[in-house]
């Protein structure tokens, strides 16, 4: 995972065949390869652009305890409850304001490519590069580049705040369970395992690029709120930690990405893999170490 600015483009786009029509005639369509390019990160709002800038001090900052109490108190006139920092993202991120951009309509076209991907032609290790590509891709499109942004660890190296780490599977599972993110890993920072694979009887298979899409989406929601929410909030147990941090504030967000990634793919598909309803349960590992030990990979 690189630095938002300097990543190259790695998706291709598909042959669109519709053409629209205006007061001069007829005029090709929009693709990813015309639209305008806008920063992810900052609009035409400098009040909304300021607040990215507290929220990047935080990621910054995030484990040097002294200097992340400083930022805090030097930003306290800023609130940043989890309703405010979800409510931004579903007003400012790219897929709210720029619908029309060039990443956003890069994402909507590399999406509907790798929908119809068959994963088990796929070899493991091109899922691994696949999953890292979406990782940035949603946080381009949905999360302002705060995922991918780097930090100095627990250990005191610079690092990016959060890493990818696939798994194999996890054992004694509902079959919606297939993530997990935990803010504090062994490997000094946030850590976000991924399951790739399932089996179906006794054949291990690589699970659908809808479905692993879905878990990556689910643990970047739980990472962003438990990252940029104010813990201090009288309403933090409520909606952000309740039912093993599965709060309101976490589906509001969760279900919003959801609904907006299939507006603008206008896929059918994709609801398949939204679970329509959840146990939480299913979702909260009851042995974080026993799901570490079946790591694979980097």
């Amino acid at each position: 995972m690189g630095g938002c600015s300097n990543r190259p483009d790695r998706s291709s786009n598909p042959n669109n065949t519709n053409n629209s029509s205006g007061p001069s005639g007829p005029r090709e369509p929009l693709t990813s390869a015309t639209a305008k390019d806008v920063d992810p990160r900052r609009g035409d709002d400098e009040r909304d652009n300021n607040f990215v800038r507290f929220l990047e001090g935080m990621a910054r900052k995030r484990w040097s305890t002294r200097s992340y109490d400083r930022h805090l108190r030097e930003h306290a006139h800023i609130s940043f409850d989890a309703a405010t920092t979800v409510s931004f993202v579903m007003r400012y991120s790219l897929a709210a304001r720029a619908p029309k951009s060039h990443k956003v309509l890069q994402f909507a076209e590399q999406f509907n490519k790798d929908m119809r991907l068959d994963m088990d032609r796929i070899s493991y290790s091109n899922i691994l590069t696949m999953v890292d590509e979406w990782f940035r891709r949603i946080d381009d499109v949905f999360f302002l580049c705060l995922l991918d942004s780097f930090t100095k660890g627990l250990t005191g190296i610079t690092q990016q705040m959060i890493k990818l780490v696939p798994h194999k599977g996890f054992k004694n599972r509902n079959p919606y369970f297939r993530g997990l993110y935990r803010p504090r890993s062994k490997y000094n920072r946030d850590a976000i395992f991924i399951s790739i694979t399932y089996e179906d009887g006794w054949l291990p298979r690589h699970r659908p690029f809808g479905a692993l899409l879905t878990t990556l989406v689910h643990e970047m929601c739980h990472a962003y709120i438990r990252i940029f929410s104010d813990r201090r909030s009288r309403e933090y147990e409520e909606w952000v930690n309740q039912k093993g941090g599965h709060g309101t504030m976490f589906w509001k967000l969760n279900r919003w990405i959801s609904f907006t990634i299939i507006s603008l793919t206008q896929s059918e598909v994709y609801w398949e893999y939204i679970p329509k309803e959840v146990d939480y349960r299913d979702y909260c590992p009851s042995s974080v170490e026993e799901e570490e030990e079946e790591e694979v990979g980097t």
